[in-house]
């Protein structure tokens, strides 16, 4: 008994491959861990928000994060990536100061929050919109549902 030898020319198989390869590498970056944690509560004014995923992350190209008040729905602090390098004072120098307000290193990202904006016994909600981080395979993160929203409250 002879087997039939299927033979596929290598244009075929090249494409066959990197479709595959495209299609794995679309799937939506998945959020592991959030800290802080949905419903810490004692947490400090300053704290960075971290975002953990299950592969490492990049920065996208559009979006934002931003912090809410829950109580009031008023958005206390943004980090707008359409602002690639956003300044403020420091001190009493007149020099403007860039800083970056999100940083992407392994599988964490971190926000961190302007000084002052946080005030003790308020509650927040963490927003994300979808387009602000990606995968190093260029899979993208849904952002954070409203609704769905980590809070977090200040002592």
């Amino acid at each position: 008994m002879t087997v039939p030898r299927i033979i596929m020319p290598l244009r075929t198989f090249l494409l066959l491959l990197a479709s595959m390869l495209s299609a794995s590498s679309a799937a939506a970056l998945n959020l592991t861990a959030i800290t802080p944690a949905d419903g810490a509560t004692g947490v400090c004014a300053d704290t960075p928000v971290r975002l953990t995923f299950h592969a490492d992350v990049r920065l996208g190209a559009v979006g934002t994060v931003q912090l809410v008040d829950a109580a009031t729905g008023e958005v206390v602090d943004t980090a707008d990536l359409a602002d690639p390098a956003p300044t403020r004072l420091i001190g009493g120098n007149a020099t403007p100061f860039r800083y970056h307000p999100i940083l992407a290193t392994g599988r964490v990202a971190t926000f961190l929050p302007r000084a002052g904006v946080l005030a003790a016994g308020r509650t927040y909600r963490v927003r994300v919109s979808p387009g602000v981080f990606t995968g190093t395979g260029g899979d993208a993160f849904a952002g954070l549902a409203a609704g769905a929203e980590p809070r977090f409250t200040v002592r």
